[in-house]
């Protein structure tokens, strides 16, 4: 399961589980605690019904007692909440035909304008994480065999992809020195980003080499211990 900020491209979290209930739950707790959020940030998902179900669970709260009825014992959603989930549809061929898009949480329109490109972003990002790291290509022989070497490979393609990959669709225009975007022939036109920049948490495209020696490292025996 993996958030993605619409926006900037950033993989906000990242989870596995046994199944994928567990692992949305997972990635939206890991997203709460990162950002010290009270409430979800407007989410759209694919037709997995777990995504609503996790954003209870993680954000909700157990409505209070009015004093007629059974007392509530489920969480509930918020009423500022917005969520969309697209659902694809699939022909006799089982090709997809059309999306269908179904608003869970929040007003139509809302929802419409802050959703409305759907997931289109997260397939293309899940198309990348394919191209970067063998252990998730479908059907071929870099299959990981421990989920402790998976969960490992992918948070350095996460951070990689964050830090290192630029961007094509983050680009935006040079200015010269009079704030003109004009600039001359047959030189850079475009500031290439990454989604850390785009998201403005840094400044310049990182290369692997300070990647390796910013970022702290994990005790071996720890991990290979247990």
């Amino acid at each position: 399961m993996t958030v993605l900020e619409t926006k900037t491209r950033l993989r906000a979290a990242r989870a596995f589980g046994k199944n994928e209930s567990d692992a949305t739950v997972e990635a939206l707790r890991l997203l709460s605690e990162r950002n010290g959020m009270c409430a979800p940030p407007p989410l759209a998902s694919d037709g997995h019904n777990g995504c609503g179900e996790a954003m209870k669970q993680v954000w909700g709260k157990v409505p209070p007692f009015k004093g007629v009825g059974p007392r509530p014992k489920h969480k509930a959603a918020g009423e500022n909440w917005q969520h969309l989930k697209v659902i694809k549809n699939k022909d006799q061929k089982e090709v997809s035909a059309f999306c269908e898009k179904q608003v869970v949480f929040g007003k139509q329109e809302l929802v419409s304008s802050l959703l409305g490109a759907g997931t289109v972003h997260l397939e293309r990002s899940h198309l990348t994480m394919r191209n970067f790291d063998a252990r998730i290509t479908r059907k071929g022989l870099g299959v990981s065999k421990k989920l402790q070497m998976h969960c490992l490979a992918a948070a350095w393609e996460d951070a990689y992809y964050n830090l290192c990959h630029e961007v094509r669709t983050l680009k935006i225009p040079l200015e010269n020195t009079d704030g003109i975007n004009e600039v001359p022939k047959f030189k850079q036109k475009w500031n290439h980003r990454t989604p850390m920049m785009a998201a403005q948490i840094t400044d310049h495209t990182w290369t692997v080499k300070e990647l390796l020696f910013t970022l702290s490292t994990v005790n071996t025996h720890q991990l290979f211990d247990g």
